[in-house]
Formats: structure tokens, sequence, C-alpha cells
């Protein structure tokens, strides 16, 4: 079972996602803090990281470049779902190394059609930076 760090500063919005996430057949570690999200990241390797763009001290795009200059974690793809869905934010999202940008609302099987899509590919060495 692929273990999902999901990092989003709405309380509810975490608590819906994680729940269909792991009716979707994953483990779900729920932060609502991006620098508890760092700290997380470091002590349980999570498979793939969600990120949210706009939480209240670092944003998402700061969070997912800050993770992918740490050489132990770079491997861990991150997956940004997010209000955000102009085309200046999408771009802005895979330029700091996001595997996958996805948008709020989301539909729920295709939420987890991508996130099986984006680890079986990192399995594959896809999003690795050798």
């Amino acid at each position: 079972m692929a273990k999902i760090l999901y990092v989003d500063d709405d309380p509810d919005i975490l608590a819906v996602i994680a729940r269909i996430l792991e009716h979707g057949g994953f483990q779900v570690v729920a932060v609502n803090d991006e620098r508890e999200a760092i700290k997380r990241t470091v002590a349980d390797q999570p498979d793939l990281i969600m990120l949210d763009i706009m939480m209240p001290y670092m944003d998402g795009y700061q969070v997912c470049k800050l993770l992918k200059s740490i050489e132990a974690l770079r491997h861990i793809p991150v997956v940004f779902l997010t209000q955000k869905d102009d085309e200046a934010s999408v771009h802005a999202g895979l330029a700091v190394g996001a595997a996958e940008y996805l948008t709020k609302p989301s539909d729920l099987y295709e939420l987890c059609n991508a996130l099986n899509r984006v680890l079986r590919l990192n399995d594959l060495g896809v999003y690795r930076e050798d």
C-alpha cells in the first residue's frame, strides 16, 4: 500500500481528500502545515507527496523546491492539488519539479488514477534525476 503525505491548510478539504484516498487504497499521512510536512517527509519517507499551493508560511512551490533540493528526498514524486488553474501556475508547478498538477475540485476516481500513474512511473525511474 503506497503511503501518501497530503498537505493542505484547509482542514475540511484535508479530511475529505484524505478519506477518499484511504478508500482508494492509499495509506495517508495528512498534515495542514507545510513546516510539519517537511518534517514528516524526512521522518516517514512517503511514496508520494500531494501539496496544495496556497499555504500560510511557504507556498507549495517553495515546499516542492526545497524537497527536491534534498538529495535523500529528491526521488519522492510531488503532485500539486490546488485551486490555481491558470497556465502560469501549472508551468510554475512543473518547473519546480512536480510530477503532476491537478486542480480542485478533482474527479475523485481520476485523482486516484493520477496518483497511481505517478507512482508507477516513479517505480520505473521516470522522475529520477540521476
